[in-house]
């Protein structure tokens, strides 16, 4: 829930990134997803580095206007994951 997010006072938490990490090396692929939201606190580009960093290719189901990877709530159910470049 965005509003409970942004009324966190540490909405990320201490083992957040670590745990991005982990799934990246498990995961069959890598789809970035938040969608707007990825704006607040500037996480999204935080994110974005942390995947990259990862060394596995990242995915994406299409971009907003400002460069946020589309949260899949608001894409057609036949987009297909591409590579974020």
């Amino acid at each position: 829930d965005p509003r409970k997010m942004r009324a966190a006072l540490d909405p990320i938490g201490p083992e957040n990134d670590a745990a991005i990490l982990e799934a990246c090396q498990w995961g069959d692929q890598v789809i970035a997803a938040w969608g707007t939201h990825g704006a607040h606190l500037n996480r999204g580009p935080q994110v974005e580095a942390l995947l990259r960093a990862s060394g596995r290719s990242v995915l994406h189901l299409g971009l907003s206007k400002a460069g946020h990877p589309k949260h899949p709530l608001y894409i057609a159910y036949t987009q297909q994951p591409e590579v974020w470049t």
